[in-house]
């Protein structure tokens, strides 16, 4: 058991890379490093779905991952499962306190269920818990509607926990919407900015260099009103090229524009590393998103690591983020004001300085930066301190 004076702290998640999903939580796991960076670590899992080797995550700080895999059992209804990895998370627990000692604080993300798991702790150990919330389901632009019981749940979690941390501002406004209150602290998601490079001045008139990062789910990322606008941006002789990097592996999009104009001009990369999306944004001019609804944007928080601008549908996060000095807002939707900023944008360039813009990356979203938020909210947690709930 360590000896060092650090506070412990456990860590679970709704949301865990698997062998289906490699990317899924990719955004808890920034966070655990952010805080390993000032404490020690732990975090535990317990899935239904295959797990992926931890090994190969190039993490930048010292976790110690608890996981194991439960498997469902045809014929048993969905409640026994709950109950079997509620016993394989409290066997976890119990080596946890083993071998690195009773976590101080423990570290919810995404309420359910991993928020129930988190009140069962502090119930059964007395350690208080917060929880990290990222789902977009709260969004009224998604709205997607949860059953009695996991509403009766998640508002239950949520008015024991000592903090909720949405990612935005709109993200916590839209929960408070649904009536689900307590103690709300906005911490913003995570981005390596070490990965980054000064971005010097390159001037390079003869093409713009535009990139784009998502999913490519259109309900989200509007990917069918993306590439409209880029052929409207094609047909008025606008010279550029796009970047696509994505982790859809089906590459519908890349099969769709196959033969077409924009084959010219649009180019695809997948499921790339972090060091290799640092370089592609080092490399171009400005990003795109044309998302209906977001819940923090981490490719912008990305861009600005990278010293370049964003043109960006006005969602609730990217109005929080984009100031004029770092960027371009534009409605919702409106492909013709996409394709409007896009042309106008090189002759706007000399107001968005590089420097300025990766000092504000690394102010906000830098593992050093988001890692003092969470220790300072932890410990308030461990003082009685009362919060205001606001």
């Amino acid at each position: 058991m360590p000896k060092d004076k650090k506070l412990h702290i456990l860590f679970l998640s709704s949301w865990y890379p698997n062998q289906e999903a490699p990317l899924d939580g990719n955004f808890v796991l920034k966070h655990a490093e952010a805080v390993a960076h000032f404490a020690r670590v732990s975090f535990l899992h317990v899935s239904s779905l295959p797990l992926t080797n931890k090994a190969e995550l190039d993490l930048q700080a010292t976790i110690h991952f608890y996981e194991s895999q439960v498997l469902p059992r045809k014929g048993l209804r969905k409640i026994f499962l709950v109950l079997q990895k509620l016993w394989r998370y409290s066997q976890h627990y119990r080596q946890v306190c083993r071998e690195q000692g009773k976590p101080d604080v423990i570290h919810a993300n995404v309420a359910y269920p991993s928020g129930l798991y988190a009140l069962f702790f502090k119930l059964f150990t007395r350690s208080p818990y917060l929880i990290t919330e990222h789902w977009t389901g709260y969004l009224p632009e998604k709205n997607t509607p949860l059953s009695p019981f996991q509403k009766t749940m998640t508002k239950w979690v949520l008015r024991k926990a000592s903090f909720i941390c949405p990612v935005s501002g709109y993200l916590a406004r839209s929960m408070r919407n649904q009536d689900l209150n307590g103690c709300y602290q906005v911490v913003p998601n995570v981005v390596d900015t070490d990965l980054y490079l000064p971005k010097h001045k390159e001037d390079h008139p003869e093409k713009l260099r535009l990139i784009h990062i998502s999913t490519l789910n259109n309900r989200q990322k509007n990917s069918e009103g993306l590439f409209r606008a880029m052929e409207a941006l094609q047909n008025e002789g606008v010279d550029f090229e796009l970047l696509v990097v994505t982790c859809n592996s089906d590459r519908y999009w890349q099969k769709n524009l196959k033969g077409t104009p924009l084959e010219d001009v649009v180019s695809f990369r997948y499921a790339l590393k972090p060091k290799e999306v640092a370089l592609a944004l080092h490399q171009s001019d400005v990003l795109l998103l044309f998302s209906n609804y977001e819940t923090f944007g981490v490719v912008i928080a990305e861009a600005f690591a990278a010293g370049i601008p964003v043109i960006s549908t006005a969602s609730g996060p990217a109005k929080e983020l984009i100031a004029p000095e770092r960027g371009i807002l534009i409605p919702i939707g409106d492909e013709k004001a996409l394709v409007k900023a896009i042309k106008d944008f090189p002759s706007q360039k000399t107001r968005f300085q590089a420097d300025k813009i990766q000092t504000y990356a690394r102010e906000h979203f830098s593992f050093q930066a988001v890692g003092q938020q969470y220790m300072d909210l932890y410990s308030q947690m461990l003082k009685p301190i009362p919060c205001s709930k606001k």
